[in-house]
């Protein structure tokens, strides 16, 4: 039976479609970062006996989230973060967001099959939106809140915006076949990983991005089509500066860096979620 946890707290930002939690309490160094899937399709970070939750898109921070120890799966990504702080010596203005930001770490999905799901369900639409038709997918298809399973999805007869369908079929014949194994993508060059992706129908080079960065959890990956995050660099590090050239002081974390430029940049401009800026 699921119980409430006690030191649940929601503290979203919402950057590219992707939502970033920040935890109860500041982290220490060497505590590990795992990204796991709850009931009702949110997220949670487990850290040393406390769990923070990442809510869905359609969901709000008075809605309770129950966990279950059927919610854990152990194929999840696990990353130690004793090197973290080192990138903030390295780097002044990752110092600054990490100061700014404490403890906050990147918060996947539960594998890359459902990154890919996702990529098609949000293409050319708007997040809302996107949210809402993979609500009524695992509402009307899933089970115990989980999306549904490729062997699932590839029998179902979608009616769904322009050839979505289509591709979402293709995401479940690709999973089905082992190419969306989480492993098998964190085990070679991540810009390798991301061609691989593109490889199948529907998904571009943003969408196999998603898959490889926050499907696969890959924790050193950068990403290549992602505007919001060269106009973040631009502002932080000047005009002259580009990802390439950064982020060489950020690696073995590039992933954890461009998570808190991202929501710097969010909780400055608040261009994704439509509300009124910090600033």
């Amino acid at each position: 039976m699921g119980v409430i946890w006690p030191a649940v707290h929601i503290d979203v930002a919402s950057a590219g479609g992707c939502q970033y939690l920040r935890p109860a309490v500041e982290s220490a160094p060497e505590l590990v970062c795992s990204t796991q899937r709850l009931l009702r399709g949110g997220m949670a970070s487990c850290r040393a006996g406390l769990m923070t939750v990442m809510a869905s898109p359609t969901m709000t921070s008075a809605q309770p989230l129950v966990w279950t120890p059927e919610s854990f799966s152990p194929s999840s990504a696990t990353l130690r973060a004793s090197g973290w702080p080192a990138a903030a010596e390295r780097d002044p203005v990752i110092a600054d967001a990490q100061a700014q930001l404490p403890g906050l770490r990147p918060c996947g999905f539960h594998s890359p099959y459902e990154a890919a799901a996702w990529a098609v369900l949000s293409q050319r639409i708007r997040i809302v939106q996107a949210a809402r038709l993979r609500d009524d997918l695992v509402r009307h298809h899933g089970e115990a809140g989980a999306f549904p399973a490729p062997q699932a999805l590839r029998k179902l007869e979608l009616e769904l915006p322009g050839r979505k369908s289509e591709y979402l079929h293709a995401v479940a014949d690709a999973a089905l076949e082992g190419g969306l194994d989480a492993a098998a993508l964190r085990s070679v060059n991540p810009d390798q990983a991301i061609r691989t992706v593109q490889e199948i129908k529907g998904l571009g080079p943003f969408a196999a991005e998603l898959v490889v960065i926050r499907g696969a959890n890959a924790p050193d990956a950068l990403p290549r089509h992602e505007r919001r995050l060269d106009a973040e660099i631009i502002e932080r590090y000047g005009p002259e500066h580009t990802p390439a050239v950064v982020s060489e002081a950020w690696r073995p974390f590039s992933t954890w860096a461009v998570v808190h430029l991202r929501a710097l940049q969010e909780q400055r401009t608040a261009e994704m979620s439509g509300g009124s800026s910090s600033s």
